[in-house]
């Protein structure tokens, strides 16, 4: 900060004075900004890569804009206990689980020029969709229903029949109000529950159920 004049009062004359003039610093402060992660959401049982462009920008003036144009373009995320990589990490919403460790900008974007201030996100685990299919089953007329508790299909999330970690669907609850003459009783044995092993957990699927026939057949006499 240079000096080249001045101006006084009270019979202040320039001219009395041999004047000196020394310059002065102007310090430029960094400018305060808040990145803050988004929340990000999976399925049980998958694994993700972190999007590192879901962050929001909160410049010092309120909005999002950075002076001159620049731009910050993508952060580097960190899942702080793994969750994102957990195939067994239960459904929930896991708070403050994504971090921010840095970033990267452009259009002239320098770190040196801000002070960066980061704020974690959430991580979400949804329900895993998987659809349990009743297999048709069939009695001769005349005789008990024992309806079985083995005879149904399983389609995951992702088309095959294979539940993460190794997870089982043993046994499913079946009910019936088939009648009790011969004919075929379309979807009339329904799934109202089941039973797994190896670490399944009913509240970590969002379970669909898909009914099927019964057929009472004629008795041979």
């Amino acid at each position: 900060i240079a000096i080249t004049g001045q101006s006084g009062s009270n019979g202040f004359d320039a001219g009395n004075y041999d004047l000196s003039y020394v310059t002065g610093d102007l310090v430029v402060n960094q400018r305060a900004v808040t990145l803050t992660a988004s929340q990000q959401e999976r399925a049980y049982g998958d694994t993700m890569v972190l999007d590192e462009t879901a962050f929001t920008i909160t410049d010092l003036d309120g909005d999002s804009a950075l002076p001159n144009g620049e731009v910050i373009d993508t952060v580097a995320l960190n899942s702080a206990t793994g969750v994102d990589i957990s195939t067994t990490s239960n459904v929930g919403t896991y708070a403050d689980e994504i971090a921010i460790t840095a970033q990267a900008g452009s259009n002239g974007f320098s770190v040196g020029n801000y002070d960066l201030s980061y704020v974690s996100g959430d991580l979400v685990v949804n329900q895993r969709t998987i659809t349990l299919t009743a297999s048709s089953q069939d009695r001769i007329y005349g005789d008990a229903i024992v309806l079985d508790e083995t005879a149904f299909t399983v389609t995951d999330l992702d088309g095959d029949s294979a539940l993460p970690n190794g997870e089982l669907i043993d046994t499913v609850i079946l009910n019936t109000d088939a009648g009790a003459n011969v004919g075929t009783y379309a979807d009339a044995i329904a799934i109202t529950g089941q039973s797994g092993s190896n670490g399944f957990s009913a509240t970590n699927y969002n379970l669909s159920y898909v009914g099927a026939d019964l057929v009472v057949s004629p008795r041979a006499v």
